[in-house]
């Protein structure tokens, strides 16, 4: 994943249109490795071992008893 400097904007507005402009200009392998490495932190800070592999998991619901 690349590194970006700090940018500062005036507007959310402004903030989403270099936001949008940004992403458009990633490589499709760009954007799947910052995804990974978003993964990754996110499995790393809710302490999930994280092993890349995709897991099915089938949970059957419970009706909530009122």
């Amino acid at each position: 994943m690349r590194t970006t400097s700090i940018k500062v904007f005036h507007s959310y507005e402004e903030a989403d249109q270099d936001y949008e402009k940004e992403i458009l200009e990633m490589t499709p392998e760009e954007r799947l490795r910052a995804l990974e490495t978003i993964r990754y932190r996110y499995f790393l800070l809710k302490g999930i071992k994280h092993t890349g592999k995709v897991e099915r998991v089938l949970e059957i619901g419970k009706v909530a008893d009122d």
